[in-house]
C-alpha cells in the first residue's frame, strides 16, 4: 500500500481497496482505486478517509461534472497522462468553437479553407475539454492535476499559435475564482498572440466579461512598458498621427520634424 507522501503507481498500490464515485447528474457509479484518489486530492481524501468521511460507504457524489471529464481525471490518475485526444472529440455550444472568432490578419473565415475552419474548430474543442478538466482540478482540490493541464493547454496554444476562441475564455474566467493560474495565463497569452483583428462577435464576448478585457488590457500595457529604447524612438515619431492638423502641408511637416 502507498503511504500517504508516496505517488502511488501499480506496484505499491492496495488493490483490495477501491471507492465509487457517482458521477453527473445521473450518479452514475465509477469504481477508482482508493490510494490514486486519495493522494492526489485532498477533497477525497477527506471524504474517504477524514473526518467527515460519509458513513461506512466508500462512495460519494460529484453531481457537477460528467463522465467525459471524470473518465479524463482517472485515466490521469493511473498512467500521470491527460488523453492527447480529450475533449476533441465533444459535442459543444458553437458560439465556443466556431471559427469565426479565432481570426489571424488577413484571414476572412468567408473564404477559407474548410479544412482550416476544421482544425480551428478542433483546436477549440480540445480547449474546451481541458477548461472543463482545469475546473474540477480545481472544485476538487488536485493541485497536479491543474498543473498538467495548464502543461497541456500551453503545448496546443504553441502547436496551433493562436488563443482559445473568445467564448472559451470569457468561460475561464465565468467558472474560475481569480486566484486560478488559468485566468491569469490565458490574458497574458492573448496579449501576446491577438493578432489586432476583432471581430463583432469578439467585441460582444468582452462586453460579456469586463474583468477579463481589463485583465488583457492590462497585460498589453505591461508589453508596451517592456519595449527597447529603440522601438519606442520609433513610437515617438509615429505620435504625429493623434495631433489634428489642419493641412496636409501641416501634418508633413511634422511627420520631418520627427525623423
Amino acid at each position: 500500500m502507498a503511504s500517504e507522501k508516496q505517488r502511488p503507481n501499480f506496484t505499491n498500490c492496495d488493490f483490495t481497496q477501491q471507492v465509487t464515485i457517482k458521477v453527473g447528474s445521473e450518479a452514475a457509479p465509477v469504481s477508482v482505486y482508493e490510494d490514486f484518489i486519495c493522494y492526489h486530492s485532498k477533497f477525497f481524501r477527506n471524504a474517504f478517509k477524514g473526518p467527515w468521511k460519509e458513513g461506512g460507504e466508500q462512495a460519494i457524489t460529484v453531481a457537477d461534472t460528467n463522465l467525459n471529464v471524470f473518465s479524463a481525471f482517472v485515466a490521469w490518475l493511473y498512467t500521470g497522462e491527460i488523453p492527447p485526444a480529450f475533449g476533441i472529440d465533444w459535442e459543444a455550444d458553437e458560439d465556443i468553437i466556431d471559427s469565426d472568432d479565432l481570426s489571424n490578419d488577413g484571414y476572412d473565415p468567408d473564404k477559407a479553407d474548410e479544412e482550416v475552419q476544421e482544425l480551428r474548430r478542433t483546436n477549440n474543442r480540445r480547449y474546451n475539454g481541458l477548461l472543463q478538466l482545469y475546473v474540477f482540478g480545481d472544485r476538487y482540490d488536485i493541485p497536479s492535476l491543474r498543473t498538467d493541464v495548464m502543461k497541456a493547454w500551453h503545448r496546443q496554444q504553441d502547436k496551433v499559435l493562436f488563443p482559445a476562441h473568445f467564448g472559451i475564455l470569457r468561460d475561464v474566467y465565468a467558472l474560475l475564482p481569480k486566484t486560478a493560474v488559468l485566468r491569469k495565463s490565458v490574458a497574458q497569452d492573448l496579449a501576446l498572440l491577438w493578432t489586432g483583428h476583432v471581430s463583432k462577435k469578439e467585441v460582444a464576448l468582452l462586453r460579456q466579461c469586463p474583468v477579463f478585457a481589463a485583465d488583457v488590457a492590462l497585460a498589453m500595457a505591461k508589453r508596451l512598458w517592456r519595449v527597447d529604447q529603440r522601438q519606442y524612438s520609433n513610437w515617438q515619431k509615429s505620435r504625429c498621427q493623434f495631433h489634428d492638423h489642419p493641412s496636409d502641408k501641416e501634418r508633413m511637416q511634422c511627420e520631418m520634424n520627427k525623423e
